[in-house]
């Protein structure tokens, strides 16, 4: 569809059911217009919505894949190696009661 350009001296030539067809079209486009507008912006905001969820999933899997994890365990099996902590608060490793660890009446029979 080809549009045209009316000048100032075109649009006083014209009658005056060529102008009232002229304003009817533009009005039509007008509104086909302001329509497609509305559905674009409400895209948008779908769109936008999405990407700030996938962002949140994103920064979650980030988070459980790298960040902070700790293993909680309330069992100390026979034999494994723990750390303890002293008075002072300092970690000590138990390894040598662990190897060590006998019981004084056994050495003594």
């Amino acid at each position: 569809m080809e549009i045209k350009s009316f000048s100032e001296q075109e649009l006083n030539n014209l009658s005056k059911d060529m102008i009232i067809a002229l304003y009817m079209q533009l009005s039509t486009s007008f509104q086909l217009l302001s329509q497609q507008n509305e559905q674009i912006l409400d895209q948008n905001k779908a769109m936008s919505l999405q990407i700030e969820n996938l962002q949140e999933n994103i920064a979650i899997l980030i988070n459980h894949r790298f960040g902070r994890q700790t293993e909680k365990t309330k069992e100390i099996f026979d034999g494994q190696m723990f750390f303890t902590t002293n008075d002072n608060g300092d970690l000590i490793l138990n390894e040598a009661k662990t190897l060590f660890d006998t019981d004084p009446q056994e050495d003594e029979r």
